[in-house]
């Protein structure tokens, strides 16, 4: 039987293999992995490789001198061979028990990579012809073969619809930061991302300050104490008496006739704003400068209208405040604009969002100052945690695989989970995740099994066969080429399976 045979490099992963087993037409595939370099190493690589090749109904063999691979490769039930001279050419499968496979393995020496000894082989007629001369001879060979086949050789291609069964599974997954070096099967990185967010926010202060804001006004009486005529300059200033005597100012001048006793009354108002300047009758008495030398003063009224107004004042539990209530506005809004816009190959881990750092604060008042309202300017960055969607589907896919019965298989497209981050006791990020999954199963056919109980036979003799023998919820549908052809091929080559999930695909 053909066997084509894949080369891996030390870049290739489980995607770009998948990639390439998607374009291979021979019935089984030979994978060489390379020197060096850590190819599809994990468990759960080999195991979507075996699966994968299921479902394009190929069969896969590994060369390898990697221990860990031949192990894992042996546990799950895929060929292993130490050389190219290895392949048999009868069906590849495990020739002994698993453990035996093992103990096999683990006789092997390690090769290194410069022991050995490269493929030789000789060049024959055809490395000899020119490249033109090549590329008529292979297109000439191909369309001989492909009119050959098409003429000589029929062909079936057979959908079938098996039986499906719904599986439930509950387990749980830890999240562990993608530095840390290797992952178990029940751990899944978490990588740490950086978000910005600015914005402003005001609030009402809560301190209590009086504000003057209106001068006491009255009048005073001059009376002279000389026997000439004295002038009373605007703005002369007088005071009270005491320690700390509040001082008026006249509004406007005025003068003394030239008599001892002679009196004047002039407007004043205080020069210091509110309500300390309303002073009682008799309480201005003193005279700035020489004035009083010649003059005497008094205010035989009380002076009024001078006033206080109660404001705010901040605060540093204002400052405090304002700031915490807009940094947690800000963290939530981070977070709504995570959710509106992130990837949907992410998730985030809940209560990971932190801050990180302020990269700018303004205040546009200072702790003292007399203001009914505060306002803040803030610029930060927050850190949070996420997982890959894909991460977690592969790791509850392998977590699938070692609880179900090896001879069930998982029907592409109907898996689906339920992720709920478990809070912490203190509030911090969660450490595990709890999964619940679901997937439509089916039991595996022997494909070769099929071919062998339905060729030559009648389409509708073969109907009746698979579903005697088979679990099919319908029965097969069968397509022959030609179509005019009245039983199936005998060669088991040109008899094909496909999925009835498989198909408009």
């Amino acid at each position: 039987m053909k066997v084509q045979i894949v080369y891996l490099s030390p870049e290739d992963d489980i995607h770009s293999t998948r990639d390439m087993l998607s374009w291979v037409k021979a019935p089984r595939v030979l994978l060489v992995w390379p020197d060096r370099g850590n190819v599809l190493s994990r468990r759960l690589d080999l195991v979507l490789l075996k699966r994968y090749s299921f479902q394009r109904q190929i069969d896969i063999g590994l060369l390898t001198f990697d221990k860990e691979i031949r192990d894992e490769a042996s546990e799950i039930g895929i060929p292993i061979f130490d050389s190219l001279d290895d392949l048999p050419e009868d069906e590849w499968t495990l020739s002994d028990r698993p453990q035996d496979r093992l103990q096999r393995n683990k006789d092997i020496e390690p090769v290194e990579s410069s022991n050995r000894r490269p493929l030789e082989y000789s060049k024959g007629w055809f490395e000899r012809l020119k490249p033109s001369q090549k590329v008529t001879l292979v297109m000439g060979v191909l369309l001989s073969l492909t009119v050959m086949v098409n003429i000589f050789m029929p062909s079936a291609q057979i959908i079938l619809s098996p039986s499906l069964v719904r599986e439930h599974f509950d387990f749980k997954i830890d999240l562990v930061q993608a530095d840390n070096g290797g992952l178990e099967s029940s751990e899944i990185a978490i990588h740490t991302i950086r978000l910005h967010s600015m914005g402003e926010s005001t609030r009402s202060t809560s301190g209590l300050a009086k504000v003057p804001i209106s001068a006491a006004v009255g009048t005073v009486v001059f009376t002279s104490l000389a026997q000439e005529t004295i002038e009373i300059p605007l703005h002369t200033t007088l005071r009270t008496s005491g320690e700390d005597g509040i001082r008026f100012r006249t509004t406007r001048p005025a003068n003394l006739g030239a008599e001892i006793g002679s009196e004047v009354e002039v407007p004043i108002e205080a020069l210091t704003l509110g309500w300390i300047g309303n002073v009682p009758a008799g309480s201005i008495s003193l005279i700035d400068g020489p004035l009083g030398l010649f003059v005497k003063v008094s205010n035989r009224e009380p002076t009024s209208g001078g006033r206080d107004e109660v404001r705010g004042k901040v605060l540093q539990a204002d400052l405090e405040r304002l700031e915490e209530e807009l940094i947690n506005r800000l963290k939530n809004e981070a977070e709504r604009d995570w959710a509106g816009s992130k990837p949907l190959d992410r998730i985030l881990v809940e209560n990971s969002l932190e801050l990180n750092k302020v990269l700018d604060r303004h205040y546009d008042h200072v702790l003292g100052d007399v203001v009914d309202t505060i306002s803040l300017e803030l610029s930060l960055e927050f850190s949070a945690l996420t997982l890959s969607t894909e991460d977690l589907q592969d790791l509850t896919t392998i977590q699938f695989s070692d609880v179900l019965s090896s001879d069930l298989m998982l029907v592409p497209g109907t898996f689906t989970f339920f992720s709920q981050m478990q809070e912490s006791e203190d509030g911090s990020a969660p450490r595990w995740i709890q999964v619940a999954a679901e997937v439509d199963t089916f039991h595996a056919f022997d494909f070769g099994g099929m071919k062998r109980l339905i060729r030559g036979q009648q389409p509708s003799e073969a109907v009746g066969l698979l579903q005697e023998r088979y679990p099919l919820s319908s029965p097969p549908d069968f397509h022959l080429k030609p179509s005019w052809y009245p039983i199936l091929p005998m060669i088991d080559q040109r008899i094909h399976f496909s999925w009835n999930w498989e198909q408009g695909t």
